[in-house]
């Protein structure tokens, strides 16, 4: 295995490392069964249900890029269309 093959590799490493940590960040484990245990899965479970939590800015802004998402999957739709129909076009005339 060449350097780069093993930098690459150890980036390749970081990433799926640093993925599965944001993606297990808000997961509530049961670390035990005694009462503490119990108690603290149960606060943050509360927590992560709590509306207060999450500002309403981020509400807003998450909705907002929602509804860019939405307009943006509709031109790349659009797109899909006349290069099917381009495509289409190009086997009519073989």
């Amino acid at each position: 295995m060449g350097i780069r093959q093993f930098f690459l590799l150890l980036a390749c490493l970081g990433i799926m490392t640093g993925v599965s940590q944001t993606a297990t960040a808000h997961l509530c484990t049961l670390g035990g069964n005694d009462a503490q245990s119990i108690s603290q899965y149960n606060q943050c479970k509360a927590d992560l249900t709590v509306s207060g939590m999450h500002p309403k800015e981020t509400e807003q802004i998450a909705a907002e890029e929602l509804s860019t998402l939405k307009a943006e999957n509709k031109q790349l739709r659009l797109q899909l269309e006349i290069i099917k129909n381009r495509l289409f076009e190009i086997l009519k005339d073989l």
